[in-house]
């Protein structure tokens, strides 16, 4: 939507970065294959700021699944996943 002095409003600007966000994340890599969604969530669940030595995520589950296109459920469950996988890698050494 555009607001009366012509400018678009903050939910369009969101949107518009939304794709964006999302088509970045589809490109091939350097190989020539596409990211894993697995990889796609663990990239946009790791951006954050830095407090206090913990990184306090920028993005909610909510906002990476409207971004991927997918059900908060099933980046939920993708979030999982990698807790296991850091939490094996710790048990390991």
């Amino acid at each position: 939507m555009v607001t009366k002095k012509g400018t678009p409003d903050s939910v369009d600007i969101a949107k518009r970065l939304d794709v964006l966000l999302n088509v970045i994340l589809s490109l091939p890599s350097t190989d020539g294959k596409q990211l894993s969604m697995l990889k796609r969530v663990e990239l946009l669940s790791s951006a954050g700021a830095e407090v206090d030595g913990k990184t306090d995520p920028l993005l909610r589950n909510v906002e990476i699944a409207r971004i991927l296109g997918v059900s908060p459920a099933f980046v939920a469950v993708m979030l999982n996943r990698l807790r296991k996988k850091v939490k094996k890698k710790h048990t390991r050494h």
